[in-house]
């Protein structure tokens, strides 16, 4: 059995034992759902909802808890500071500096940054061996003399030599025995060190 209210708390009604009465589940959801029909309170409409198993009591407290901030206003809206209160405040921030005190007159930071910045080695020129560490190198002989060239861009002294540089890496693979007279032997990786050692050649 449950205990309902026959002036429901929420209209002002007490937990007086005169205000109490005791009904099956049904018939407590049925005299919710007959208030909610009579004074259309939502309070009422959520319990029916609730008794008769159409949601849950989680469900129904939410709703229920929705409901009451629904419209109403902020604790303090239209409240004015008192006298009393506004001197408490300011001997309460009495003596502490602002946030933005000593801010007053320091540039920004970024200050004629404009734009995207250059570069730090903008205009410097790389010698030799620099160029060498970044682009990284091959080293090529010449097969009837046995000499060997330490090219750094491998294009242009292919161009220069009249040689395809797609050929000459087939040198390096064991795909060619060499390309006009020329193979590759070691192929030197950027920033120091070697590539895979190349493949024995026919002989």
């Amino acid at each position: 059995m449950h205990k309902h209210h026959i002036i429901p708390k929420h209209m002002g009604g007490s937990d007086d034992p005169s205000n109490i009465i005791e009904l099956t589940v049904e018939d407590h959801a049925e005299a919710h759902r007959k208030l909610w029909e009579e004074h259309g309170i939502q309070y009422d409409f959520i319990a029916w909802r609730c008794l008769s198993g159409q949601i849950t009591n989680e469900e129904a407290q939410k709703e229920a808890v929705r409901f009451a901030n629904t419209g109403r206003p902020s604790w303090n809206k239209g409240k004015k500071t008192d006298k009393a209160t506004r001197a408490k405040l300011s001997l309460a921030h009495k003596g502490k500096p602002p946030g933005n005190k000593g801010m007053k007159g320091q540039i920004p930071w970024n200050k004629d940054k404009v734009g995207v910045q250059e570069a730090w080695n903008k205009g410097k020129e790389l010698d030799e061996s620099h160029k060498q560490n970044l682009a990284g190198s091959y080293d090529i002989e010449k097969v009837d003399t046995g000499e060997i060239f330490n090219v750094v861009n491998l294009r242009v002294w292919c161009q220069e030599h009249g040689i395809s540089d797609g050929s000459l890496h087939s040198t390096y693979t064991g795909k060619r025995n060499h390309c006009q007279g020329y193979r590759m032997i070691t192929k030197h990786k950027k920033r120091g060190g070697l590539f895979n050692p190349p493949p024995k050649f026919a002989e």
